[in-house]
C-alpha cells in the first residue's frame, strides 16, 4: 500500500508537468509558470490549468499523507520511530512543500485547485484527529495526529 500510494502520487505530478510542458511547447518550469505561460495554457483548453493544478495537489496530499491516503503513515510507523521520523520529515515534508511553493502560480490562479486544496486538507486535518482519538497504540496514533498536522498546514495553504 505504502509503494502504490508512492507511485500513485508521483504519478498524477509527472502527468501534471508533462500536461503543461507538453501544452506550453517548452520544458522550462520558469516559463509555464509565467504569466505568458499560464495563458497559453488556458488558451487552447480553458479548464486544463484547472485540472493540471488538482493533480498537482492531490499528488503532493499524496505524497504528505494526507486524505484519502491516511494508510502509508501507519506501515511506515512499523519502522524504528527515529527513522521514520526522519524520512518523513527530511524527505517528505520539504518535497510537499516545494511543490505547493513552487508551482504556487498555477495552483492559486485557478479556484478549483484551491477548493481542493482546502477541502481536502481540511478533511485530512479532522479525520486525522479523530483516528488518532480512536487508536490504542501510540505509535499508530502520532503517525495519525503528524498527518493531522499536516492537514492543518495545508488548508492554511489554501
Amino acid at each position: 500500500r505504502m509503494i502504490l500510494t508512492g507511485l500513485c502520487s508521483d504519478g498524477l505530478q509527472v502527468l501534471a508537468v508533462l500536461l503543461m510542458c507538453t501544452t506550453c511547447g517548452t520544458t522550462v518550469i520558469d516559463n509555464v509558470l509565467s504569466s505568458d505561460g499560464l495563458a497559453k495554457l488556458a488558451q487552447r483548453t480553458p479548464a486544463l490549468p484547472g485540472f493540471i493544478g488538482c493533480l498537482l495537489v492531490l499528488g503532493v496530499l499524496g505524497r504528505g499523507g494526507l486524505f484519502p491516503c491516511f494508510g502509508w503513515h501507519v506501515a511506515a510507523s512499523d519502522w524504528n520511530r527515529t527513522t521514520w521520523t526522519m524520512v518523513y520529515l527530511a524527505g517528505y515534508v520539504p518535497s510537499m512543500l516545494w511543490i505547493l511553493i513552487r508551482f504556487q502560480p498555477l495552483i492559486a490562479r485557478y479556484e478549483v485547485s484551491l477548493s481542493l486544496l482546502g477541502g481536502l486538507g481540511t478533511l485530512g486535518a479532522v479525520l486525522g484527529s479523530f483516528v488518532a482519538c480512536g487508536r490504542r497504540e501510540q505509535r499508530v496514533a502520532w503517525a495519525y495526529l503528524v498527518t493531522s498536522q499536516f492537514g492543518v498546514v495545508m488548508a492554511a495553504l489554501s
